[in-house]
């Protein structure tokens, strides 16, 4: 264990001749400055045989910081919405899911002259969904309210594997929910392949990440700020 060391500091000495260095927790002392870092071997310990004896020595004990989630919360504007979940350790991100339940019979969309319409939910025994028409856009929803902890945001991307084999694609490119916003939470999509594309109820279209929020103070300038570093020219500059 290490303790008392910032982060960046923090490092495991083995202090017997053979130690299994599982995952590890480094548990600073409290203060400002300080976080808690989780400590990590490789995989497999470097190992030497000497005779009888095996004597195993630890390699470079690499390390990550993860910091303790915040906590935001979330109203469901339908008991069924599910809630969001970070799927792993490290996922930045959490999946959204589009709510097609029994109360939404039309979400509301807009045609490729965009002209405004309201396109049916429609359900069979393989389930309740939309069918987006190419070119079309549809705002779809989650069932979901957040409130957002102070001076952070949550902002919205689609999902790779959506873009990719769907077509589906953000339709401003990137969500941005402020924290002082306290509705429903809608997840606005457009068609970009050349046929209609199914959109199913409980399906993970989007995923969204919580990050802080910085207002700018505009300080203005008598003269040109001039160069920082060595770049020379705008757009395609550093080819």
């Amino acid at each position: 264990m290490a303790r008392g060391k910032k982060a960046e500091d923090a490092e495991v000495v083995a202090d017997n001749g053979f130690t299994d260095l599982g995952p590890m927790t480094a548990y600073p002392f409290e203060g400002e400055g300080y976080a808690e870092a989780e400590l990590q071997t490789e995989e497999d310990l470097k190992k030497k045989i000497k005779g009888d004896a095996l004597v195993a020595k630890a390699a470079p004990v690499p390390f990550n910081v993860y910091r303790e989630p915040l906590d935001v919360g979330i109203h469901k504007v339908y008991a069924n919405a599910v809630t969001p979940e970070h799927k792993t350790q490290a996922s930045g991100c959490f999946d959204l899911e589009v709510y097609l339940g029994p109360e939404i019979t039309h979400v509301r969309a807009f045609d490729y002259g965009n002209r405004e319409y309201q396109l049916k939910v429609q359900r069979n025994d393989t389930g309740q969904y939309i069918a987006l028409p190419f070119g079309n856009r549809a705002l779809l929803p989650t069932g979901l309210i957040f409130a957002i902890p102070r001076n952070f945001a949550i902002s919205i991307v689609t999902r790779s594997s959506v873009g990719l084999k769907k077509g589906l694609q953000m339709s401003q490119s990137l969500g941005y929910i402020d924290e002082d916003y306290r509705d429903q939470v809608f997840i606005p999509v457009t068609n970009t392949a050349h046929s209609p594309v199914r959109i199913d109820h409980k399906e993970r279209v989007a995923q969204a990440y919580l990050h802080p929020w910085f207002q700018a103070r505009f300080n203005i300038l008598d003269q040109h700020p001039g160069p920082v570093t060595d770049r020379n020219g705008g757009f395609g500059s550093t080819n």
